[in-house]
């Protein structure tokens, strides 16, 4: 969890105390969950995926999906829009 922590808040690039106090924690308590020394209990790893837009599964390792959704889904999702836009693009150019 704690790699996916620190990628997350780099990402967002926002410093640990500004996401502490956005989950109602204390500075030195999130650090440690981004270090590894202590784990979130249930309520504030819920806090910590809604402030950064992800599946508590993606943030203990369960899955590789921020967001719920199978990769193979999102995938094939891609795949389809990509087809669709070329389909459109082609359409305008004839």
């Amino acid at each position: 969890m704690k790699n996916r922590l620190l990628e997350l808040r780099k990402e967002k690039g926002v410093k640990q105390s500004k996401i502490a106090t956005a989950i109602k924690v204390k500075s030195t308590a999130y650090s440690n969950y981004e270090t590894g020394r202590r784990e979130p209990n249930i309520e504030i790893l819920i806090r910590i995926a809604d402030y950064f837009g992800v599946t508590v599964d993606y943030l203990v390792g369960r899955s590789d999906s921020r967001n719920g959704i199978p990769q193979q889904v999102l995938s094939k999702m891609r795949e389809d829009i990509i087809k669709g836009l070329i389909g459109i693009v082609e359409g305008e150019i004839k």
